[in-house]
């Protein structure tokens, strides 16, 4: 009960203070609450959790497909910016996070190879036609959505995984700065170890943490981009988006860190505060 306060304590202090250059840290978070899953067999990327002697051994492809699965449908769906304009190159004013380029650049090697492959499949009746061989394309290239986590943590994914990963270095030394007990990272590993009851903790208070790590994420990008702007694409968003603005505005209305913080302060035993959590836990989980 002790670790589980804990993590309480923990998880309230990252969501009241945390400081955030970009929306990496937010997004870490929820990708990490999926490890309190790692004993169901559908769980996507399971095979990347490592338990033993009490600690566990989580590869970064665990967070990394996550991640790309979050930043590639926002990017799909709208036009934010994740880091702030002072922070781009003023050369190229929609210069954004790693993490951003490298899902543009993935988004660009498949579009030109189902191009290419559109192409080897035409008759000659269509490649005798410049105007019916881009309708063809521009057909195809419409029907293109963003892949699944299942797609993201395929073998054929691999290479693209590694790029995620090298693109988290900087997210994983700044979030230990606001909780530095939460995991041990070496930065020439590509995995993270923490303690097994951080799986007790998330199968319990995942829901939770995703809806206020968005509730965070959707403060950060009212912060970054113009409202007007924001309006705009929450009214446009799609439905199969995994997690839309006004998703998460929805969310910061039924869960915000205060009465977390008020489980935390409270003049009474821990293990009524953790009761306390556990009941808002369900609440808003359900």
């Amino acid at each position: 009960m002790g670790e589980y306060c804990r993590y309480v304590a923990m998880f309230d202090k990252f969501f009241r203070s945390a400081s955030m250059a970009s929306t990496y840290k937010p997004m870490f978070v929820r990708a990490l609450a999926d490890v309190g899953g790692h004993d169901r067999d559908d769980l996507i990327g399971r095979r990347w959790i490592h338990l033993g002697g009490g600690r566990v051994r989580l590869d970064l492809d665990f967070v990394a497909v996550r991640l790309a699965k979050y930043y590639w449908d926002m990017d799909a769906a709208f036009e934010v910016r994740h880091t702030p304009e002072r922070m781009a190159d003023h050369k190229n004013p929609w210069h954004d996070i790693a993490i951003i380029k490298i899902v543009r650049k993935q988004q660009r090697r498949e579009r030109k190879d189902l191009i290419t492959k559109t192409i080897n499949g035409m008759d000659d009746e269509i490649l005798s036609s410049h105007q019916r061989m881009c309708e063809e394309i521009r057909s195809v290239l419409s029907q293109i959505k963003p892949p699944t986590l299942k797609d993201l943590a395929s073998d054929g994914m691999a290479a693209f995984r590694a790029e995620v990963v090298d693109a988290m270095q900087e997210v994983l030394d700044h979030l230990r700065t606001d909780m530095p007990d939460l995991y041990a990272w070496n930065k020439d590993e590509h995995h993270i170890e923490f303690d097994e009851d951080l799986l007790d903790f998330m199968k319990d208070a995942a829901g939770t943490v995703k809806a206020a790590s968005c509730h965070l994420l959707a403060r950060k990008l009212e912060q970054i981009n113009p409202s007007a702007r924001l309006v705009s694409t929450m009214t446009n968003a799609s439905d199969d988006i995994d997690a839309t603005l006004e998703d998460m505005r929805r969310l910061s209305d039924k869960i915000r860190p205060d009465p977390m913080r008020a489980v935390i302060n409270g003049e009474r035993a821990p293990a009524e505060q953790a009761a306390d959590l556990s009941v808002l836990i369900r609440q808003n989980s359900a």
